[in-house]
C-alpha cells in the first residue's frame, strides 16, 4: 500500500511518497504557490491514499479539493481526530503532533522525548514514552527573526544566514568559547551572529526547562528547515531528523485508516 504524506507549512509544501512503511522519495513546493502545488499533488498521487496535514488552513482546504476532484482517498490528518497522541489540546497544530508521534514511535522507548522544529516559527513539543503530551514552547523563527530586524530597523539589511554566518564553533549552553565570533565587525554578521547565538541559547534554556519540569533527561529531536544548520553549531541534538513530521504524518493515517489491514 502506498501512501503520499503531505505537510502544508507556513513557507513550504513537502510531500513524501511511502512504499511499504518506508519513505520513498520527496518533494517541496512553496506555499505562496499552493495553486500550481494542489495540481501538482493531484496528479502524484495517481490514487494512492493520501494524507494531509496542514497550519494553513486556506491552502490545505484548495489542495483538499484538488484531491477529491481526482478521486483520491483522502485522509486529514488533524489534532482532534488522530488516535495515537494522548493529552492535547484542541487548537494544538497537527505538525506538532505529528513531530510528537513520530519521536514517540521511533525515540522515545524508555525517556521523554522533546521535538523542537525550526521552521517559521521554533517550536518545542515534550511527550512521553507512552505517548501522552507533556507540553511546548513556541517562538519566532531564525529565518523570520533576521526578517523582522530588516522589516523593523531602517538601516539593517535583510541577510541570509547561509552566506554571511562565520560562526563555525560548537555552542552547548553557559558562556560562548572565547575563541568564538561573539563580536561582529560588520552589520550583515553581527545580524547573523546575534540572531544565532540567540536562537541557540534560548534552545539550550528550552532543553534545561523541559528537563527540570519532566524531572527526566530527554531525548533531544531536531527537524524543520533550519535544524541542520543550528545543529552545525550545537550539541544540544541527540536525533536530527528533517523528516519527522512526514513519518508522523505516515502513522497518524496507518492508524487511522488501517493500513496495515489493507497491505
Amino acid at each position: 500500500m502506498n501512501l503520499l504524506a503531505v505537510d502544508i507549512g507556513n513557507s513550504q509544501i513537502t510531500c513524501a511518497r511511502f512504499v511499504n512503511g518506508q519513505l520513498a522519495n520527496i518533494t517541496n513546493s512553496n506555499t505562496a504557490d499552493a495553486e500550481q502545488a494542489a495540481c501538482y499533488i493531484a496528479k502524484a498521487a495517481a490514487g494512492d491514499i493520501v494524507a494531509l496535514c496542514s497550519v494553513v488552513p486556506n491552502v490545505g482546504n484548495l489542495i483538499e479539493n484538488h484531491l477529491k476532484s481526482s478521486g483520491c482517498q483522502l485522509i486529514r490528518v488533524a489534532t482532534t481526530s488522530q488516535k495515537l497522541l494522548c493529552g492535547v489540546y484542541d487548537s494544538m497544530g497537527a505538525d506538532r503532533v505529528a513531530n510528537a508521534v513520530a519521536a514517540w514511535k521511533l525515540y522515545c522507548q524508555k525517556s521523554p522525548a522533546v521535538v523542537l522544529d525550526f521552521g517559521t516559527a521554533t517550536t518545542l513539543t515534550a511527550v512521553s514514552s507512552q505517548g501522552k503530551f507533556l507540553g511546548g514552547l513556541i517562538t519566532l523563527g531564525l529565518g523570520q527573526t533576521m526578517l523582522a530586524l530588516s522589516r523593523q530597523a531602517a538601516q539593517l539589511p535583510n541577510v541570509s544566514i547561509h552566506h554571511t554566518s562565520d560562526l563555525t564553533h560548537k555552542y552547548s549552553g553557559g558562556s560562548i568559547p572565547k575563541n568564538g565570533p561573539s563580536l561582529a565587525f560588520s552589520t550583515e554578521k553581527a545580524i547573523v551572529n546575534g540572531a544565532l547565538l540567540a536562537h541557540l541559547g534560548t534552545i539550550a534554556a528550552w532543553i534545561k526547562l523541559a528537563s527540570d519540569e519532566l524531572k527526566a533527561k530527554p531525548i533531544t529531536v531536531a527537524t524543520g528547515g533550519w535544524s541542520d544548520t543550528l545543529a552545525r553549531h550545537t550539541k544540544l541534538f541527540d536525533v536530527v531528523e528533517p523528516y519527522l513530521t512526514l513519518k508522523g504524518i505516515y502513522f497518524i493515517a496507518e492508524a487511522g485508516a488501517g493500513l496495515k489491514d489493507q497491505d
